[in-house]
């Protein structure tokens, strides 16, 4: 049976998938990387119409010598990037078409997703693609930020920038506007979920440290609502659509000049008005399709 790679194959050579998709099965069972030389029939080669197809045939046979340094490094692109893969995998269609438009794809594959992510954290590592890893992109963020803690988990991480960008931009706002702002909230948690925040507990809430369910998906909203606008992007979910309405009249048009603190985050080839974005909606599709909700 054909190996399946539970990774983008983007994140390998097209010789390094099919090498991977034809033995993969056995180095999994077995662990040990004894394999006799694989060689081709007379009769296989003659089918063979593409002489490119056969090039990377030979090349496999190639690869064969470092094969254990194959299976090391799709491992090491599992743990790095398995998780969020699965997260993807999990993503509808709308889904995946807001997360291509935060990364400003001209797809809309989950495949395309996590190259996106390595290719626009460009700059922060001095590694090749296959040491970078999702957590070291994170933690890179936290950096930038200014974000002090240490946290347990990637999710735990991603929620703090989160809630590290809404409490910025609540820097920028004056009482009266953060007062209208945490109205509208209040009322989308009302039709959503039924419940009623208390005026005032609001934005403690939302950048609680154990925050989760629907507290994860109103912070999400809100900090991706400031950040769209900052960079002039619009996203299509839900809550998302209805902040992003109400803090652009709360804040009015001359409002986000002062507010696009994010505007210019392209430093040395790392595109921080992709990345950022895209962890924090990624913290929401983790909450969802990991946890009960």
């Amino acid at each position: 049976m054909e190996f399946i790679l539970d990774l983008p194959e983007k994140l390998f050579t097209p010789t390094e998938v099919l090498y991977l998709k034809r033995y993969g099965n056995k180095l999994k069972s077995s662990e040990r990387i004894e394999f006799k030389k694989f060689e081709f029939s007379p009769e296989a080669k003659g089918k063979i119409e593409s002489y490119q197809i056969l090039l990377q045939e030979r090349e496999a046979l190639a690869i064969e010598k470092n094969i254990d340094y194959l299976w090391i490094k799709y491992n090491k692109n599992l743990f790095n990037w398995g998780e969020i893969y699965k997260i993807l995998n999990n993503m509808n269609n709308d889904e995946i078409q807001t997360l291509s438009a935060i990364l400003k794809l001209n797809t809309c594959s989950k495949e395309d997703i996590i190259p996106a992510l390595i290719s626009n954290s460009e700059g922060l590592f001095d590694s090749s693609i296959d040491k970078l890893s999702y957590k070291s992109i994170l933690d890179k963020i936290k950096d930038k930020l200014k974000i002090q803690n240490e946290f347990n988990s990637d999710g735990d991480t991603e929620k703090a920038i989160a809630a590290k960008v809404l409490k910025d931009f609540l820097l920028k706002m004056t009482e009266q506007q953060k007062a209208a702002f945490e109205k509208e909230l209040i009322e989308i948690t009302r039709k959503e979920k039924g419940i009623i925040y208390k005026s005032g507990t609001v934005f403690a809430t939302l950048t609680a440290a154990q925050i989760s369910g629907f507290g994860v998906y109103l912070l999400a909203s809100s900090s991706l609502s400031f950040l769209s606008g900052a960079i002039g992007l619009s996203l299509p979910f839900a809550a998302y659509t209805t902040l992003s309405t109400a803090i652009g009249v709360i804040i009015g048009p001359a409002g986000w000049i002062g507010m696009g603190l994010f505007t210019l985050w392209k430093i040395n080839e790392v595109n921080y008005n992709k990345i950022i974005p895209a962890v924090i909606y990624l913290s929401w599709l983790r909450e969802k399709y990991t946890k009960e909700f």
